[in-house]
């Protein structure tokens, strides 16, 4: 009797201890981490003074570098008021997650210390930017021309949000990725005049995964420009105008650069295009470089009194002389669907194709396109191959 009352006992602890044993292993392996509040580093707190004509660069930096070393979330946070800072490299890799919350506005002096350059962040793995702050590169507003810099650049940087800032009148590229993955962009403001030169929106180059969406964008150049050794990429609910639209490329003018002119799965949806010069582009140089452009999609697009709505250019050349060779990109497995508004020009597609390969897999579905003034809009296609299907307005050339 009482080796079955202490094998009773023994079959209902053990179980217990089980269990006990388990939910320890569990809070010990509970990353508290994640559901923590941030550490905050105050960048005022370092020096940085909101008045608008101070350098505060090492006051931000010096913020960075503290944050960077915390084993945990840590947040840079630059409170509301007007900081000035020269170039500043915010470089990891990091202890832990890093923030950079933007509450106030940002400016650079007339003359930086490294002209192309302005802010970078390097090496950071685990992101956020954010804040609904300004960063004002102040680059055509004045009468006198400042050196060419980048206002924001992220250069190997892995799983990162940015969001909610405004990026205003820079001097050349608001944003440029760079070798990064996981990257996603939404809710951002981005404007410079119309007739500012270079000023890209978003430069997207040798990254993966990267999602851009529920933003307007207005500059000189192109609102979204997708260049070589980039893949997976989404673009959505985005407002473009004024610029040069949502271009993939220019690929093909860089020597023996094959491995690096490749773009590939790219789909750019529920898009409005308003007053800019092109809507949705491929453009390659005329050159006898290769490459390849593959797999892409532009659907439920909105063009609204765009000069070349519909463009695959592989004659590209901005800067004549050129050589006028045939393009050895390669293009293959376009589909546009669902693409409407009007054409400032009689030409609303147009499909210009290398001689030497030509554009294969070419899908038109749904497309609904007249000139701004009533008239009938017409295609043009050259070496174009492909099918399409539903609504066809201009009439097909393919």
């Amino acid at each position: 009797m009482g080796g079955k009352m202490l094998r009773l006992r023994l079959a209902i602890i053990a179980p217990l201890f089980l269990l006990v044993a388990f939910v320890g292993a569990a809070i010990a392996d509970f990353n508290y981490d994640a559901y923590s509040y941030p550490k905050v580093f105050d960048v005022r707190r370092y020096g940085a003074k909101p008045d608008g004509k101070s350098d505060s660069s090492e006051a931000f930096l010096a913020a960075w570098n503290d944050a960077c070393q915390y084993e945990g979330k840590a947040r840079v946070v630059v409170p509301p008021g007007e900081y000035v800072t020269d170039t500043i490299l915010f470089l990891g890799p990091c202890k832990g997650s890093m923030g950079f919350i933007m509450k106030g506005r940002l400016t650079p002096p007339d003359r930086l210390s490294h002209s192309d350059e302005w802010i970078t962040f390097r090496y950071v793995n685990g992101l956020l930017v954010s804040g609904h702050g300004t960063f004002d590169g102040k680059g055509y507003v004045a009468p006198t021309p400042k050196p060419p810099a980048i206002s924001l650049r992220f250069e190997f940087i892995n799983d990162a949000v940015i969001s909610h800032i405004r990026s205003l009148n820079s001097r050349n590229a608001h944003f440029q990725l760079f070798g990064s993955n996981k990257i996603r962009m939404h809710n951002l403001l981005i404007r410079a005049p119309g007739n500012s030169p270079n000023t890209d929106g978003i430069k997207i180059g040798a990254s993966t995964d990267v999602h851009v969406t529920n933003s307007v964008i207005g500059t000189g150049d192109d609102c979204i420009s997708i260049l070589g050794k980039s893949s997976d990429i989404y673009v959505s609910q985005v407002l473009c105008g004024p610029g040069h639209g949502i271009s993939v490329g220019s690929m093909g003018f860089y020597d023996n650069n094959a491995e690096n002119d490749v773009v590939t799965d790219v789909t750019v949806t529920d898009c409005t295009f308003r007053g800019t010069s092109d809507g949705v582009r491929i453009k390659t140089w005329a050159t006898a470089n290769a490459g390849l452009v593959r797999n892409l999609t532009f659907s439920n697009i909105h063009l609204d009194s765009v000069d070349n709505p519909i463009v695959i250019d592989q004659e590209y050349c901005p800067y004549p002389p050129c050589k006028q060779v045939p393009s050895r990109i390669r293009i293959e497995d376009v589909t546009y669907d669902n693409v409407w508004g009007t054409s400032r020009t009689a030409v609303a597609v147009k499909l210009n194709c290398s001689k030497m390969y030509g554009c294969k897999g070419l899908v038109l579905r749904d497309i609904n396109m007249v000139q701004k003034n009533g008239l009938d809009a017409v295609s043009f296609c050259s070496h174009a191959v492909g099918a399409t299907h539903g609504v066809q307005k201009p009439s097909p050339c393919l």
